[in-house]
């Protein structure tokens, strides 16, 4: 018996339905990145900030003696290799709060925090604008080296990663518990070490001359 052509019109309409949606869905739906894509995007964006800010780190380290490792491992910890808010908005590479003594321009945004217990919370914070990301690794050199709570860790020697990554979170620069072993991590998995062993020429534009500092 012969189908009716109402009857192939109406067999036919599922039919293209189903040949659009498998059109859509492997060529036009978004595709969202595999675990292994955004790993492999995650690693460009750090060595970009490495190849970006690697020759201030080393002019910071000889200026004041913070290890270049040290600071670009905290600047990409702290500003999510430059993509965060506050490195965005601020120039804060470091998640400086403003102290009382900041009379600089600030920002105020919610940060995590780690209470005694090891729990997690969140509460708004002030944090200092920079004019750029150059102040904001300046100043965290300056932080470092001039606060009373950071002076033995210039004590340690200065290719010891390991020693200033603890020292940091025990002089209570973070209040993660695990903020040593993700600086550690991310010097040994980028090689952020080696920047310890170089050392810039005189005529380096990175190369700052020191000032009157004020701290709080």
């Amino acid at each position: 018996m012969a189908t009716s052509p109402k009857l192939r019109y109406f067999l036919l309409i599922p039919m293209l339905f189903y040949f659009l949606f498998l059109f859509w869905f492997h060529w036009i739906q978004p595709k969202t990145p595999s675990k292994a894509e955004k790993i492999a995007a995650n690693n460009e964006a750090i060595a970009a900030y490495v190849e970006r800010f690697h020759p201030l780190a080393i002019a910071e380290m000889q200026r004041l003696g913070v290890p270049a490792s040290i600071t670009l491992a905290q600047g990409i910890l702290e500003s999510q290799y430059g993509k965060s808010e506050l490195a965005q908005q601020a120039n804060n590479h470091f998640g400086m709060k403003c102290g009382g003594n900041w009379e600089g321009d600030s920002y105020s945004k919610f940060t995590g925090e780690w209470n005694n217990e090891a729990q997690s919370y969140r509460q708004l914070a002030c944090f200092r604008v920079f004019d750029s990301a150059e102040a904001s690794f300046r100043a965290h050199s300056d932080f470092l080296r001039y606060r009373k709570y950071y002076q033995k860790l210039f004590l340690l020697p200065s290719k010891d990663y390991k020693a200033w990554a603890k020292g940091l979170q025990a002089a209570g620069y973070a209040t993660d518990p695990k903020y040593p072993d993700k600086l550690i991590s991310l010097i040994e998995r980028f090689e952020l070490d080696q920047y310890d062993q170089l050392l810039l020429r005189p005529e380096s534009p990175w190369v700052l001359a020191p000032d009157t500092l004020s701290f709080d």
